[in-house]
């Protein structure tokens, strides 16, 4: 599971890239917060310490909450049926991180 939620972190971060370059709007709290869990996701695939394992699961949750606030006050229509499969997934992924 770690290299799935490695792949996701990157997936993101390449996300957050195109989305400063076309000035979307992503906000700097949802970009640290995508920073952060590339970096803990990649330094997870070396060391296995729990607290890493915690750090990304609640920086999951954050991205999601984060996400759908980004979205919310840009104005744009807003899909909640996509915002509550995102935060299924990130659950997913917090349940198999720590199985």
């Amino acid at each position: 599971m770690n290299i799935v939620i490695s792949v996701y972190g990157l997936i993101m971060f390449a996300t957050g890239v195109v989305g400063l370059r076309k000035k979307l709007a992503i906000s700097k709290v949802t970009l640290t917060i995508i920073d952060l869990l590339f970096i803990l996701s990649i330094a997870n695939l070396w060391i296995t310490a729990l607290i890493i394992d915690i750090l990304i699961s609640v920086l999951l949750i954050f991205l999601s909450i984060s996400l759908y606030r980004d979205r919310l006050s840009s104005g744009l229509t807003l899909n909640m049926t996509h915002h509550i499969l995102r935060l299924c997934i990130h659950l997913i992924f917090i349940y198999f991180l720590f199985r």
